[in-house]
Parts: C-alpha cells; structure tokens; sequence
C-alpha cells in the first residue's frame, strides 16, 4: 500500500511539472518568432527608406535590393545636366553681350556727333582680351570724344602710329595697356598712379591731373549706365562657362558650340 501510494504521489508531481515545461517551451517559441518578425520588419523599412525612389527596385525576401542598372542612367543624367547648364549660360551671355552693345552705343553717340567708333567691335575685343571697357571708354572719350577730335584715327591720344581704322586703334591701345601699363594691377591702381608705366616712375599718356579726369568719367559711366555691370556680368558668367565645360570634357563628353 504504501509503495501505491509513493507512485500515485510521484506520477502527480511528474504531470505538473510536464504541464510547467510545455507552458515555458511555448512561451519561450512564442517570444523568439515576435523577435525575428520584428527584425524582418525593421529591415524591411530601413531598406525602402534608404532606397532611391527614382530609381527601379525589386524585393527579395522582403528585403530591398536596387537593380545595377539604374547606376548606369547616371552617365546620360550628367550628360544632359552639363548640356542644359553650358547653353543655358551661353544664351545669357548672348543675350547680356546685345545690352551691352545698345549701352555702349548709346554712351558713344550721345558724347560724340559724327560716332566712328565701333561699339559692336569695343565690346566683343574687351570681352575677348578681358580688358576693362569702363576705362576704355573713358579715355576714348577724353583723348577723342570718341573719334571726333583725332588725327589719323588716333582715338585714345597715341602717337606715333599709323592706324588703318579705329578698330585697329582699338587693338593696339589695349596691347599697350596690357603689356606696359595693367600687367599686375587693377584699373583703379593705374588711375591712381596717374597712368605710370608700371615699374617705373615715368609717365607715358598725360601729365599731372590725367588720372583724376579719367577716374570722374570713368565713375560717371559706372554710375549712369548698365554698362560696368553688364560687362562684369559677362565676364562671371564665362568663367563659369569654361568650368563647366572642363568638367564636361574630363567626363568624355563633346564640346557644345
């Protein structure tokens, strides 16, 4: 009796603890599905926010996987950018360059009576030798008035020199500005040297007093006209020009005309 008693007593404890370990397996299975569902799912949103929407993708095993050949489309992307900046800004150009003339043209004849200079040519040579217009105007108009009062087409004072035309005129005087008199400085720097040769203590164009007649024209122009900003306007806009067509050659692209 008492060993039926002993085995009826285990067998009770025996089921209770098979009864605890099933609750625990359960709960444990329980709990490890929750966290591997979660992970999937944190993945899963990671990848799609990291994940450009522009570009084609495809889920696998819920996870997101972008194609290889959207890296391709990059190449024709940049090719266009380029493009549609170089001829967005050489429109500008052309458009600013045509304002310029007008301006330039308006200046020459409202100052001068019989305007034989050129303002188409003046503008594309200082454009073109990056010169500063504003002063070349101011001392055509004080050596000239602008062709009016020269002799042999001499429109900015030279001598010794036969001109064929005040174009040429125009050549040479920024030829000798640029190799004698602005090599390091500034326009406003050779104004207030009074237009010495630079280097040297000598004077070439006028004596004592030239400098502050062409600075008061000079200002005048700057002030009274679009002609100063538009030129300086150009001038930005084509050094722009020419990075962006560096960058669009080094990445084997053709030059745009």
């Amino acid at each position: 009796m008492k060993l039926i008693r002993k085995f009826k007593k285990t067998s009770k404890t025996c089921g209770i603890h098979r009864v605890y370990s099933v609750c625990l397996f359960s709960i444990v299975a329980c709990l490890m599905i929750s966290a591997h569902a979660l992970n999937l799912s944190t993945m899963t949103a990671f990848a799609a926010k990291n994940t450009n929407s522009d570009q084609p993708v495809v889920k696998l095993n819920s996870k997101t996987v972008q194609l290889k050949s959207a890296v391709s489309n990059t190449a024709p992307q940049k090719n266009a950018h380029y493009r549609y900046k170089i001829i967005s800004y050489k429109d500008s150009v052309n458009k600013m360059k045509h304002s310029l003339i007008s301006e330039v043209h308006s200046y020459i004849t409202k100052n001068a009576k019989k305007n034989k200079m050129s303002a188409t040519y003046i503008v594309n040579k200082c454009i073109d030798k990056r010169f500063d217009i504003s002063l070349l105007l101011s001392q055509a108009h004080l050596e000239s008035c602008f062709g009016d009062n020269m002799k042999g087409n001499s429109c900015f004072g030279m001598k010794g020199k036969g001109f064929i035309n005040t174009n040429h005129a125009v050549d040479e005087y920024i030829k000798l500005m640029q190799t004698k008199y602005i090599i390091t400085r500034t326009p406003e720097q050779l104004i207030a040297s009074n237009f010495k040769v630079e280097g040297s203590s000598k004077y070439r164009y006028a004596g004592p007093g030239y400098g502050n007649k062409i600075k008061s024209i000079r200002k005048n122009i700057i002030k009274t006209t679009r002609i100063h900003q538009l030129f300086y306007s150009i001038q930005n806009m084509n050094t722009q020009i020419a990075m962006l067509e560096n960058k669009y050659l080094n990445n084997g692209y053709t030059v745009i005309t």
